[in-house]
């Protein structure tokens, strides 16, 4: 009896203080089959991609009690719940998002991991085709790659895994710069059938990359993997029906044959770097952030930092902390997610209801799946009867984009010299959305930060590689006279000898010399 009560006891704690309305009412309908709990009044609102319980305190007492009382002696059990079925599913996401869900419940349903793994094959090779030689090659060994040699060993295919590294983890293996993290929801960025009560609510690059490498340990991949092993082309043998791969390895080349191949490399695993005329001269060091130079000392230096992107929008405001000088060369800007939690760890007790009280964590993970499609999906989508506009291309956008706006102004009432490069001119979700906690506007309002966004000249219509941003040069300040980047492309470059810049993808930047001139009239003219 006294056991049970300070259960009880450490329920109504840890509710309190760290339930999530709309989860702990979706866990206790699923647990309770009772869905009278899903009262209309308490129905969440969508708030920056979250759901809320928007309730007045008295109400949100009341919620909090209707749970527990019906939770009572459910919490810590002995075996693990039943998993909720289709109907169930269907009836509390409805409630949760409304109709809109509907077409999203096949794929919820996948994602409600209670128990058995709903995509673990459920055939073998042994069975279906046990004499046949069938061996199958998959390239990368990323988030994607480990998965998918994980269901290939579930089913019995043998298999090899390739990749060009010396470890598993792919991006979260090759990108350490400073503030590296996930900006998808770590609940949502794992996999399904290896949830982890994650200590941040965006884990950081080291906490990722220990999560893959862990869960392909654990399942033998490391068995499988042919590690430091490039594969540098593969073509299809008609006569013998496999595939021949040319595999690179130690400085030899070597030819593998496999009767299927599973591509699993990424898209932007190998930096482009912009051809910079002079970059050779450059005394400074000059790295990709994707291959970032952990021997270059920050402190006190001048820096200059080609591209806005994700993984500029991170590092960036580390870079700020310690260096003399940041100048942002910012092509073009995009939209904000506000997401306050970005940097928080989880609380305590919203760890323990994930550990304690049976499905609270998958439905975490349900509420934040919910928000990929009638959440976010459907306004960026485009309405054909939508008046045509170059900032919205719906109603839902339209006010999606007055949300972010109105977000964002705040921020910059007392700088208006950074709505250029603050707030976009195209509507949310034409290009990819950036979350952020307040962090990015706060660096670039620094004394030591400048946006640099100049006159362009557009001759050629060129657009700058994705793989171009990011791109950094480490300026020392030991020479006296600040040096300056000139980016050049060999689709479009051009100069100005009396301004001392040259100008790519319509953008403007000094050339990369002291004497601010162009050094090679030849090729930048």
């Amino acid at each position: 009896m006294a056991q049970a009560l300070e259960k009880q006891s450490l329920l109504d704690k840890h509710v309190r203080e760290g339930a999530e309305l709309p989860v702990l009412l979706m866990a206790t309908a699923h647990l309770t089959g009772d869905y009278s709990v899903l009262r209309p009044e308490w129905r969440p609102t969508v708030v920056y991609g979250k759901l809320r319980c928007e309730v007045p305190p008295a109400e949100s007492e009341n919620l909090l009690s209707e749970c527990m009382r019906r939770l009572e002696g459910i919490a810590v059990p002995a075996g693990a719940p039943p998993r909720p079925t289709f109907d169930a599913i269907h009836r509390i996401a409805t409630w949760a998002v409304g109709k809109e869900i509907e077409p999203y419940i096949p794929l919820l349903a996948e994602e409600m991991v209670v128990g058995e793994d709903p995509r673990r094959p459920e055939w073998s090779k042994d069975e279906v085709a046990p004499d046949r030689p069938f061996h199958v090659a998959i390239i990368g060994g990323g988030e994607s790659g480990i998965i998918a040699a994980v269901r290939l060993k579930q089913a019995g295919v043998p298999f090899t895994l390739y990749d060009k590294n010396a470890e598993l983890g792919g991006t979260w293996l090759e990108n350490t710069y400073p503030g590296c993290r996930v900006d998808i929801n770590s609940y949502v960025y794992s996999y399904a059938c290896e949830p982890r009560i994650w200590s941040e609510y965006f884990g950081q690059q080291p906490d990722v990359l220990e999560y893959l490498q862990t869960f392909a340990a654990k399942h033998s991949i490391y068995d499988h993997a042919a590690l430091g092993s490039e594969v540098k082309s593969a073509r299809w043998n008609e006569e013998s029906g496999t595939w021949e791969l040319t595999v690179q390895r130690e400085g030899r080349r070597e030819s593998r044959s496999h009767h299927a191949v599973v591509y699993a490399v990424g898209q932007l695993n190998r930096p482009a770097l912009p051809d910079i005329t002079g970059v050779r001269n450059f005394a400074g060091a000059a790295f990709h952030s994707a291959k970032w130079n952990h021997e270059a000392d920050l402190h006190g230096k001048r820096v200059g930092v080609i591209g806005t992107g994700a993984s500029a929008c991170q590092f960036i405001p580390k870079v700020a902390e310690i260096a003399e000088n940041v100048s942002v060369f910012a092509r073009t800007t995009t939209w904000l997610l506000p997401t306050p939690e970005l940097h928080d760890t989880v609380p305590a007790s919203a760890r323990w209801l994930m550990a304690n009280v049976p499905t609270y964590l998958q439905w975490y993970r349900a509420s934040m799946l919910m928000m990929q499609g009638p959440g976010l999906l459907d306004r960026v989508t485009l309405d054909p009867s939508f008046p045509a506009s170059e900032i919205a291309i719906s109603e839902a956008n339209d006010g999606l984009r007055a949300a972010f706006q109105n977000w964002m102004e705040p921020q910059i009432s007392d700088r208006p010299d950074l709505r250029e490069a603050v707030i976009p001119n195209s509507p949310v979700g034409a290009k990819r959305i950036l979350r952020d906690n307040g962090s990015w506007i706060r660096t670039l309002k620094r004394a030591n930060v400048e946006t640099v966004r100049r006159g362009s000249r557009r001759s050629h219509r060129t657009a700058w590689s994705p793989q171009t941003a990011g791109f950094i040069l480490w300026m020392s300040s030991s020479t006296g006279q600040a040096s300056r980047p000139r980016t050049s492309s060999r689709q479009s470059r051009s100069s100005d000898a009396t301004t001392g810049t040259c100008t790519v993808a319509g953008m403007k930047i000094p050339a990369l010399t002291s004497a601010g001139r162009c050094p090679d009239s030849r090729t930048c003219s």
